[in-house]
């Protein structure tokens, strides 16, 4: 982390902590940061928006891919003044209060799908709101996988998904290999995009009505994310 004032902290992946110090704990408690999709693509998403909800109320949440094999015990992220440590030991204090209410909000009843075994995972975790978290995430996490590269070799197809869940689907294959291999490619790629038009389910319509598109220098804006 990067101590920026004595209440901004900007982190391993260039998220901004601020470390309030009065955490709105009733607002978050009202947050709407349901999961509804607990396969592994999904639990890294919900916990994507999970961790910025807390952002926002003044609550800290590691940030997903900050998380590192063999570190940071049941919370997964240390507390301390090595160089190595992910928070400074000022805010130990500070964040063992924040974890009983992130145990209540992942207590909730609505939080996950009612098949889902996750909250059985969260009852075992004796109301400690970080450790429940790592549990949640342990199974869904390349840092906690014996062979991470194995998540990652093949590209996600389209099947019956929408094309929007194939787009998030696409995109968390992306973060994946970038946390696993260190290759940073995005949709912006003509490679990664003409693998996106070819693993959807309508591949042969989608590459025929932009193929010519794309050859234009005029059109390319349209197939490049915002900058």
């Amino acid at each position: 982390y990067y101590n920026d004032t004595i209440h901004n902290y900007i982190l391993a992946d260039g998220t901004l902590f601020i470390a309030v110090p009065d955490p709105n704990e009733k607002a978050l408690m009202k947050a709407t940061i349901y999961c509804d999709d607990d396969s592994h693509a999904g639990i890294r998403s919900w916990y994507q928006n999970f961790a910025q909800a807390c952002h926002d109320y003044g609550y800290y949440a590691h940030p997903l891919w900050c998380f590192l094999p063999d570190h940071g015990g049941d919370r997964g992220f240390s507390i301390g003044d090595d160089p190595d440590d992910d928070l400074p030991k000022r805010l130990e204090i500070p964040v063992a209060k924040m974890t009983h209410t992130i145990f209540r909000l992942l207590s909730k009843k609505e939080m996950f799908p009612k098949t889902s075994r996750l909250p059985a995972i969260i009852r075992s975790c004796d109301g400690d709101g970080y450790r429940a978290l790592k549990a949640i995430l342990f199974k869904s996490h390349p840092a906690f996988h014996d062979q991470p590269a194995t998540l990652i070799t093949a590209y996600p197809k389209q099947r019956d998904a929408t094309i929007l869940e194939y787009w998030k689907l696409f995109l968390d294959f992306q973060q994946l290999r970038a946390y696993i291999s260190d290759i940073d490619a995005t949709l912006d790629d003509e490679t990664e995009l003409d693998v996106f038009l070819r693993n959807a389910k309508y591949s042969d319509f989608l590459n025929r009505v932009t193929r010519d598109e794309r050859r234009l220098l005029s059109n390319r804006h349209k197939y490049t994310g915002s900058q």
